[in-house]
């Protein structure tokens, strides 16, 4: 998350803070659906290059969406269970979509593996097509979650809290993120 001056009256603060994170992410999924489609139908020769990149992908994904939900699960969800209670549906909404994408991205991993191994013609063919399979929904249920995240979470902070609360949430988010970057 980028660190700079924040006025909680400047009615976008919330998705300018995530939004250099965010950019980053959809650009990773790009590459990621990229890669799959390349891996599919694209030669063996060419595999490794897009295994590799998805890989890279996938490392940098879980990186991001673990600092991400640590933020949200220490500082942002509590702040908002306390101060806006009708969020607690979309909150836990949001935490089960969380474990269905860590189970998600498991799965990947797993697939990704068997496709090291090196199997080859049809065996081959199959793990590229679970990969792929597994990859699209991952991205799409990336995508959903983000957009569900700005227009639940983010825009009840702008509409709901008052200006005080604002700025002891945007006071908690910079001390984290001091605390705990890097």
């Amino acid at each position: 998350m980028k660190r700079f001056s924040v006025d909680a009256r400047d009615e976008q603060i919330f998705a300018r803070l995530f939004q250099e994170e965010k950019a980053a992410v959809f650009e990773k999924l790009d590459q990621l659906e990229q890669a799959l489609y390349h891996l599919q139908y694209e030669g063996k020769v060419s595999s490794s290059r897009h295994i590799k990149k998805a890989d890279d992908v996938m490392r940098f994904l879980k990186k991001t969406y673990t600092a991400h939900v640590d933020l949200d699960e220490r500082v942002i969800f509590p702040f908002l269970e306390k101060h806006i209670p009708r969020l607690q549906s979309v909150l836990l909404y949001l935490r089960a979509e969380r474990r269905e994408f860590e189970d998600g991205i498991t799965v990947f991993e797993k697939i990704l593996q068997d496709l090291k191994k090196g199997n080859n013609g049809v065996i081959r063919h199959r793990i590229i097509d679970r990969l792929k399979d597994k990859g699209i929904y991952l991205i799409c249920q990336m995508r959903s979650h983000i957009q569900l995240e700005e227009q639940s979470v983010y825009n009840s902070i702008q509409r709901e809290l008052q200006a005080g609360e604002k700025n002891a949430l945007i006071h908690n988010i910079t001390h984290y993120s001091f605390t705990h970057c890097c």
